[in-house]
């Protein structure tokens, strides 16, 4: 029943609405002026389910006695109704569909819906502000679409929508700014999410996560400026994605890693002006791009190679006229392309190359473009079925006279507008109505290029020069331009010259020479010449500049002298560009004696060369050489092995006679280039107390090595030594030391211990703690260690220790001496009858120097 825009009868009490029709299902009351307490009507008809009341003046939402639980649709658009009361709704136990469209509503309170079985809900063009937390929540339940549109949300609170069942949300022309992380949590089912004309400036990282099986995502006429895969992120299922009418400079490299199912994408209206190789990888099921009316000037060669469903290609209005006229590779991959529009790309000619790939193109958009000059066989490859083309620029000679007889054999006829403007006799005349003998070659207007740029590899830091010559048959001036890999340079040192030549008549001849100064590896790249006069344009080859650097060292190998079955260990290292190949040889050669027996070892990412178990035939010269493409050098070094049998007793098995470090033992580090070695304690050794207090291991220090002395330079390093349990150096400490005559070794008495101490009475020397004293002072804490003083004698027998008075009789200078508490060192000592070793360790200034009367020994050492 419709009774809208009815006048319905006035009296002195409220409009009455006559009775429905038995069977009446829908009632339609809209522009009626009718107020909420205006109006009555007599509904005893059950069937009735659908109400419309639009535009009308209710403060309320209506009450249509029994019948009003049988009610499903209710629509109250263009009231004034400026709240939702969730009394008035309970009494609608069957409504599904309410719209509350342009009302007055300024907020969606916690307590604003019953629960109810409420599936479409429209408050578009409302005053809300405000979404309370959980106001949706009572509609959960059956909720499928829900229109917020033209209102003034600017913040969406996190888990707003825990509505499971919608799939269509709507919320274009608000204020929202920015759309933080998991905002759209709770709506699985969301099919399609529409946010136009919000001035979104911001799109976190996981804005859009949770809504796995959308479709659809619109965000035209908003601020963004970049599309990344942070805010795509979890759109697995997207396959509609709107984004035209922002200001997006950028598509990083990976944006579409999490939305490869993607089959339109609309970028139109933004700011673009590249396309890396990168822009579309992983779109492989993408059927419809536009990129209209952006500022795109560069294309990378194969950047739709990987649109393999690509249908319909828009790129009206941009600036890449040089992707026809020149680029061969600017289209590759799309076979299955059915559309393409450039129109208004600036394009002057069109080479036969132009469209190469493109086996599939059935509709083709050349409009706007001032096309001068088309190369027979231009869409030779392409199945097309309609060409839109208009020009009245076309220069008409023998290059184009293929055409008319090709626009009518292909039936291209009926959207093709050309016309003629060179030469001169022909102008403003249809290229269709031009005689065939009229299309003459007498002269080349349009730019010849005669001399291409040649490709070049030079040194970093040298001059490079390039160099392009274009003729032509017209006065018209010429103009050039140098690009490097597609872009245009456009601060480059150039140089342009031009000479009129007698060459088949007058010709104008012009040359542009373009320098590089202290060439860098950044100067790398593909450089062309375009020369450009009123006919047209036209492209030199692409000459490569490589640059070049020789190497040059990082290490080189140093002199070694070892003992025969240790490790050699060489280093060498080179830098260049490209990075150099190091290689190595022994005297001059490649014969490896080593290699042949496998026990060489090569380890380029490391820069060491190894030789295991050393034998004498390994002497000799290691050259390292590293060379590229610039050149190489080498570097020398002389691998000297000795016999064991060559070696004094005394020398450690790691030591070479010139102090040469060579398969050091556990626990040794070179820190200083070789001008300071350390020997450090394993886990578990004593300690002693720093400057600080803090406890520190104790340690054997050295800076240099000489006849198998140890001495120190700078004590600060380790004012204590001693030698820890498992330290293989502690069979060869005697020999580090003094070298004692055998026959001391068996017996110490108390005239020999003197003579000893006689002996180093004017010396310091480190003090060392043997085996067998470690082990009986395991339980020894590091302070009661500290207290006494004692000096094993560093000979060959374990139960031999030799005290020397003079060492018993200096406490430290901060503390008193205390005797030792250890019961078990007590004990031990009054059952033995040599004299008890004693432990004494001084933080003093010790200096570590060579013995100083070497003739007061037996031996020497």
């Amino acid at each position: 029943m419709d009774c809208s825009r009815q006048r319905l009868p006035r009296g002195p009490g409220p409009r009455r609405i006559p009775p429905l029709p038995a069977g009446t299902t829908g009632l339609d009351l809209s522009h009626n002026h009718l107020l909420s307490s205006n109006w009555s009507i007599d509904l005893s008809v059950p069937t009735l389910q659908e109400v419309k009341m639009n535009y009308n003046e209710l403060s309320e939402i209506p009450y249509f006695g029994e019948t009003t639980s049988n009610i499903t649709l209710l629509s109250l658009v263009h009231n004034a109704i400026p709240e939702i009361n969730a009394e008035q709704l309970q009494v609608y136990l069957s409504l599904e569909n309410l719209d509350l469209s342009s009302n007055l509503i300024s907020e969606i309170k916690a307590s604003s819906f019953p629960r109810m079985q409420l599936k479409y809900l429209n408050l578009s063009n409302n005053r809300i502000t405000t979404l309370a937390a959980g106001c949706l929540d009572n509609l959960s339940s059956s909720l499928m679409v829900i229109k917020l549109n033209r209102n003034r949300i600017s913040m969406i609170p996190p888990k707003i929508f825990r509505l499971p069942h919608v799939q269509f949300l709507e919320l274009k022309r608000n204020r929202i700014k920015i759309v933080e992380s998991l905002t759209f949590q709770g709506l699985e089912s969301l099919k399609s999410l529409k946010m136009q004309r919000n001035g979104i400036s911001r799109l976190m990282d996981g804005a859009f996560f949770g809504l796995g099986n959308i479709e659809e995502l619109e965000l035209e006429h908003n601020n963004l400026t970049e599309v990344n895969k942070g805010w795509l992120y979890g759109l697995r299922t997207l396959q509609q994605l709107y984004v035209s009418q922002n200001a997006i400079t950028r598509i990083s490299p990976d944006a579409w890693e999490f939305c490869q199912r993607l089959a339109e994408l609309d970028l139109s209206y933004n700011q673009l002006t590249r396309l890396k190789e990168s822009a579309f990888v992983g779109l492989g099921l993408l059927e419809k791009l536009n990129l209209g009316d952006n500022h795109i000037n560069h294309i990378a060669d194969g950047v739709f190679r990987g649109l393999t469903n690509l249908q319909t290609l828009d790129l009206r209005n941009n600036e890449i006229s040089w992707a026809i006229e020149d680029a061969n590779e600017a289209f590759v991959g799309l076979s299955r392309l059915d559309k393409l529009i450039l129109q208004g790309n600036q394009i002057k000619s069109i080479t036969k190359k132009a469209f190469s790939g493109l086996e599939g193109l059935e509709h083709l958009d050349l409009s706007n473009n001032a096309i001068m000059s088309i190369q027979e066989n231009a869409f030779a490859q392409a199945q097309l079925k309609e060409l839109v083309l208009n020009t009245s620029s076309l220069l008409c000679d023998c290059q184009l006279k293929w055409l008319p007889q090709w626009l009518s054999e292909s039936h291209l006829l009926q959207a093709v507008s050309v016309s003629c403007a060179h030469p001169e006799w022909l102008a403003g005349q249809s290229l269709l109505s031009v005689d065939p003998d009229d299309f003459v070659c007498d002269n080349f207007p349009k730019p010849q290029i005669r001399v291409h740029p040649e490709t070049t590899v030079a040194l970093r830091g040298t001059n490079v020069t390039l160099m392009c010559t274009a003729v032509s048959s017209s006065d018209s001036p010429m103009a050039t331009a140098w690009r490097k890999d597609s872009e245009v340079l456009y601060d480059a040192d150039v140089e342009n010259f031009a000479r009129y030549q007698q060459q088949s008549g007058e010709v104008l001849e012009y040359t542009t020479v373009l320098h590089l100064l202290n060439v860098n590896f950044t100067d790398e790249g593909k450089y062309q010449c375009i020369v450009t006069n009123h006919f047209g344009s036209n492209y030199s080859n692409k000459a490569k500049l490589t640059v070049n650097e020789l190497p040059s060292f990082l290490k080189t190998p140093m002199d070694l002298t070892i003992r025969t079955g240790a490790m050699a260990r060489l280093e060498c290292a080179a830098e260049g560009h490209p990075p150099p190949q190091i290689s190595w040889q022994k005297d001059g050669g490649t014969d490896f004696p080593a290699a042949r027996e496998r026990r060489m070892h090569v380890m380029p990412e490391d820069d060491v060369f190894f030789i295991a178990n050393v034998k004498m035939e390994d002497m000799g010269i290691y050259s390292c050489m590293a060379q590229n493409i610039a050149g190489g050098l080498s570097a020398n070094a002389t691998l000297t092995v000795l016999e064991e049998m060559n070696l004094p007793a005394d020398i450690p098995s790691y030591l070479s006679s010139q102090g040469t470090l060579s398969e050091p033992p556990e626990g040794y580090s070179n820190l200083e280039a070789g001008s300071h070695q350390q020997l450090m304690p394993a886990a578990g050794s004593y300690m002693h107390k720093g400057t600080d207090g803090s406890a520190a291991p104790l340690v054997i220090c050295s800076d240099c090595y000489d006849n198998a002395n140890i001495y120190s330079r700078t004590r600060e390093y380790c004012p204590y030594a001693f030698v820890t349990e498992e330290d293989p150096l502690d069979q060869t400490l005697p020999n580090l030391m003094v070298q004692m005559p055998k026959e001391t070794y068996t017996a110490c008495t108390q005239n020999e211990t003197s003579a000893l101490g006689n002996l180093l009475a004017d010396r310091d020397v480190p003090v060392f703690l043997s085996n067998r004293d470690k082990k009986s002072d395991r339980k020894i804490s590091s302070q009661q260690i500290i207290e006494p003083f004692q000096v094993p004698l560093w000979g060959g027998s374990k139960d031999l220790a030799c005290s020397h008075p003079q060492f018993l009789h200096h406490p430290l200078a901060h503390e008193a001496p205390q005797p030792l508490r250890s019961d078990g060192i007590a004990n031990r000592d009054r059952d033995q009858a040599s004299p008890r070793p004693c432990h004494r360790l001084r933080e003093e200034n010790f200096d570590f120097k060579r013995t100083q009367n070497i003739h007061d020994h037996s031996e020497t050492t």
